[in-house]
């Protein structure tokens, strides 16, 4: 090898040496910097999640919204038992994601985790609406229990379309969720429940985000 082909080949080694290193870079750069996706606000309503028993976070790539509920439970008991907590429960959560200009962001995917006890002679359904104002594309979860079920669960709902929103700007999203136990009273030999909460001290539903620069 002359010292020309050798000088030539040292610096196309040197350029794929560069190129490799600025990979993870670039995919880094797909969602916005840290600190610049934040909550605005945040209201909830409903049985499910009573004052202070429902707070939002970011994750710490940018990549969810995760909600964590602590009171979103439903019991359905014997009779002559008093429950601790309804037989139908439900709750709207409504908050405003603020992100920074030169990105533009859509609902991907959901996700609600919880628990079940259908032992004692119940059934079980959750119905969740995902909702974003101005967009018209609602998310729908649902589910049913069936009895002699017991357990965590986690379900899972893709978008039906990925749909953006405008660039730089704030992200409104609505979280309507209820949960019900049904059964005939004289036939519940125990405390039934369904709940979305957070025992496990993980988020109760996480939406996922698809972001895209501008």
């Amino acid at each position: 090898m002359n010292g020309k082909t050798q000088r030539l080949w040292q610096m196309g080694l040197l350029s794929a040496v560069v190129l490799g290193l600025n990979i993870p870079s670039a995919v880094l750069a797909q969602v916005p910097p840290p600190g610049s996706v934040t909550i605005e606000t945040i209201n909830a309503g409903g049985s499910g999640c009573p004052a202070g028993s429902t707070r939002a976070t970011i994750s710490s790539d940018r990549t969810q919204a995760q909600l964590f509920f602590d009171k979103f439970i439903t019991q359905l008991s014997p009779v002559g038992v008093t429950p601790l907590y309804p037989s139908t429960t439900d709750c709207t959560v409504s908050y405003n994601i603020k992100y920074p200009s030169g990105w533009s962001l859509s609902l991907e995917k959901v996700q609600l985790r919880g628990s079940v006890n259908t032992r004692y002679g119940a059934t079980g359904t959750l119905s969740s609406l995902f909702y974003i104002p101005g967009l018209n594309v609602d998310t729908v979860v649902e589910k049913d229990f069936p009895k002699n079920q017991q357990g965590f669960f986690l379900i899972e709902q893709a978008a039906p379309v990925l749909a953006y929103t405008g660039c730089g700007a704030v992200f409104p999203l609505n979280v309507t969720t209820e949960l019900s136990l049904n059964g005939q009273t004289r036939n519940i030999t125990g405390n039934n429940q369904l709940r979305i909460n957070t025992e496990d001290l993980t988020a109760s539903t996480i939406v996922n985000f698809n972001w895209r620069r501008c």
